[in-house]
């Protein structure tokens, strides 16, 4: 009987990490607005990051997972990855933050996002690469990414699982901002 309340306990406990409850609003500022922002839907998209370097007639390559998170306080559409996350928000109040973290060196795209922190002040690898927020103004959207070389801050990755990513994002860039919790749920694949 404990045992099943304990399971019971546990369950609830990942449905609402997993859901995000109570961990997923984040203080956004963009173009000079403090945008109202509680996560509805997210996702994840896996991929590779080839860095190239030439130095003395010699050439270099490195790889490294490229892990893009989308966090939204609308539905994200999630079917055909970045394609879909990307797509312009299309109403008034609709914010989409989405961030790009680069993996160690010798990584790819079935490692997956590890625990740890990501911070602004890198070389290459281990490191925040992008970051955008498109909200909706004057009848479209309006992009403002972070210049991740002049931004300060991290995203610090607390949990991964195979439902889940949870973190914590305190960075800031002239006049933008983002700080809070999330959880952002990996997409069903198919």
């Amino acid at each position: 009987m404990r045992k099943m309340r304990l399971t019971a306990l546990l369950a609830v406990l990942l449905l609402l990490l997993g859901c995000g409850a109570g961990d997923s609003k984040l203080d956004v500022r963009a173009g000079g607005k403090t945008l109202p922002f509680s996560l509805k839907s997210s996702g994840i998209y896996n991929a590779v990051k080839t860095f190239t370097e030439t130095k003395d007639g010699q050439t270099n390559v490195a790889k490294a997972s490229s892990i893009y998170i989308v966090l939204g306080n609308y539905d994200i559409d999630t079917s055909s990855g970045m394609i879909s996350m990307e797509k312009p928000v299309t109403a008034a109040d609709q914010v989409r933050i989405s961030i790009q973290l680069i993996g160690q060196e010798g990584t790819d795209d079935k490692t997956g996002l590890k625990t740890g922190t990501y911070p602004a002040k890198a070389d290459k690898f281990g490191k925040i690469d992008y970051v955008n927020v498109a909200y909706f103004a004057d009848g479209k959207e309006s992009k403002n990414i972070f210049d991740i070389a002049k931004a300060a801050g991290e995203v610090r990755i607390t949990s991964v699982s195979a439902e889940a990513v949870s973190g914590e994002i305190d960075l800031t860039e002239g006049d933008k901002s983002i700080k809070g919790s999330f959880t952002a749920k990996l997409p069903v694949k198919k």
